[in-house]
Parts: structure tokens; sequence; C-alpha cells
């Protein structure tokens, strides 16, 4: 096991591998590596939910700050990784671990991908394969990853990947573009002790493909205006965000129920309105809140019903059906 206070990281530089990927330590004297650096330091989303110590501008920009990283490899406390795929050598995404304080073993871990790349997992897969090196060949104890509130996709990864969420910190990240102002960002963390996330169980015989695991699902709801139900999700307690393309979609999650929203002029509430089902750990609390949010609807009030379960419904300006519930009390 290495120390991370006795040695370069650099020489010679590990190359993690697995799932399809393959982690390598950047290259600040390559060209592509350069300029693949600049392409996502400046990607729309990445600047959305981060703003680096040097907005890079230029390739000038772009290579002093790879150089900064890749010295801390060198230095012995961190490693910037470049994702690439395991097959092709294609540059996927970065991941790296930074050390926080050597005394008490605490890294911290960051990851972003190309938009080329998203959608595929990359950012998980990358995410568990630099842990399991981290706490391998560093000897850390503890993993922390933190990501500007309302960053859902981030949490979504991070929960995947055994980073429990432990709690908001206030002010603890720059703004967008800014290093004057600061925002709130969500914790999460991962002990070396901590049991690696649960695998996922068999796929049972049938005609689908072997092994394949379903993880989550998301309704797509149709609204006549995107603006207007972004902003009524939120005052029902759900962060929401708008698709950054051309497209008028959008997002709204809470704990995790994720629901997605697409923007139809044809939608007619009577007649193509969705029905959502929500199971909830209270639905009176939850009934309670919406109903003095002043959202706009029709609500009808909680009641027991005979499949076990406590439910309410709320039936949105769009004609789309929330019916909310939660076990009946035993």
């Amino acid at each position: 096991m290495a120390d991370i206070r006795e040695r370069s990281l650099a020489d010679p530089a590990p190359e993690p591998h697995g799932q399809g990927l393959r982690l390598r330590v950047w290259d600040p004297e390559s060209e592509h590596d350069v300029e693949t650096w600049l392409r996502g330091r400046t990607d729309p989303d990445f600047r959305r939910w981060n703003t680096p110590l040097i907005l890079e501008k230029d390739l000038a920009d772009a290579r002093e700050s790879l150089a900064s990283h890749v010295q801390n490899a060198v230095n012995g406390t961190g490693m910037p990784f470049c994702v690439t795929d395991e097959a092709t050598g294609e540059t996927l995404g970065h991941v790296s671990i930074g050390v926080v304080n050597r005394l008490l073993r605490v890294g911290r871990v960051g990851y972003w991908t190309l938009p080329e790349a998203r959608g595929r997992g990359v950012a998980t897969r990358a995410l568990a394969l630099a842990t399991r090196w981290a706490f391998a060949e560093l000897g850390l104890n503890r993993l922390e990853l933190d990501h500007a509130v309302g960053h859902e996709a981030s949490c979504r990864i991070a929960e995947r990947c055994g980073f429990r969420y432990e709690g908001t910190l206030r002010g603890a990240m720059w703004e967008t573009g800014r290093h004057d102002t600061f925002r709130d960002c969500h914790l999460h963390a991962r002990l070396a002790t901590d049991p690696e996330p649960g695998a996922e169980p068999e796929a049972a015989p049938g005609p689908g493909a072997a092994g394949v695991a379903f993880t989550t699902v998301a309704p797509v709801v149709p609204v006549r205006n995107l603006d207007a139900a972004l902003d009524r999700y939120r005052r029902l307690g759900f962060t929401a965000h708008a698709h950054d393309g051309p497209d008028r979609y959008g997002f709204v999650e809470r704990g995790s129920v994720s629901v997605h929203l697409s923007e139809w002029p044809e939608h007619d509430p009577g007649r193509t309105g969705a029905v959502v089902y929500l199971y909830v750990s209270d639905a009176d609390a939850v009934y309670a809140e919406w109903k003095n949010s002043g959202v706009e609807g029709r609500f009808v009030e909680p009641a027991d019903r005979p499949y076990k379960l406590r439910e309410f419904t709320y039936v949105d300006a769009d004609g789309t059906a929330h019916r909310v519930g939660s076990p009946l009390s035993t």
C-alpha cells in the first residue's frame, strides 16, 4: 500500500481498470489531453455546477490548470485520472482524488464527463474505480464528495457508489462563474470500512439480456408551460430544472422520486392528463404541506384504502393526477 506522504504517485503511474474503463494520469504535454481538458472544463453543464480556481478560456489556461492538477500526483497529494474507454482508448471524462487531511487520511473526490459520454454510466463506473483505488492504494479512511445543491444527477451518482448523504454545507462553494459569492452544497462521504454498494441481483431467466439490471424509472408527464410547471413543483418541495438544450424538457426530483416534464403545446389537461403514484413515508404530512403551498389544482383528502395505504390525490393545472400513499399503521 502506498503512503501518500512517502512518494510520488505519478512514477510509476497507476492505471486502474475495469467495467469497460481505464483510468490514466492526464498528460499536460499532450495537445490532445490539453484540448480535451479545455473542452470538458468549459462545457456549459460543467460550468453551471462547478467554478474552478482557474476559469479556463484558452489552451494556455487549460495547460496551466492541467499541469497544476498533475503536480498533485507528483507531490503525492492526489491523483487526476483521465477516464478512457478500455477497449478503444477514447477519452470520456475525468475523476480525481485529492488529499484533504493526511493525518486523518481524508480525501476528496471529483469528476466530470464529456458531453458525448453522458448517459452511459461513465461517471458512476469511474467513481467506483477511483474509490476502490484510493482506499486500497492510498490507505485513505474517508472520502468526501460534494456538489452544488440542486445537482440531482451528481447526488444519484454519489449514492450509487456508496457515498452517503451527510448534510448541507452552507456557503461552501463558489457561485457559477464567480469567486466573490458562494452557494450551498451537499456533502456525501464514504468510509473505507463501509460495505461495497449492494450487488445487483441476478436477472431472472427470460427473454431479456442476462445480467442486465433495471435501476430506476422516471415517468414523463405533459405540461402546457414548462416554466410554470417547474415553479409549481418547486412549491411542492421538489428540486426542478430545465434541460440545457433546445428542447422544452425539465426534471423534478425529491428524495428518490424523479419525474420528467415535456412541454406539449397540444396538451389538453382534460383529455391527455397523466397519472403518477408517489410512495411516501407519511401521506398526511405531504398533504398538509402541499395544501398549504397555495399551488393551483384540486385536492382529494387523505383516506384509508383497502389495499393498506393511506392515500390522497392532487390533480395539478396540467391535469396530472398525483396519487400519494403511505403504509397504514398496523
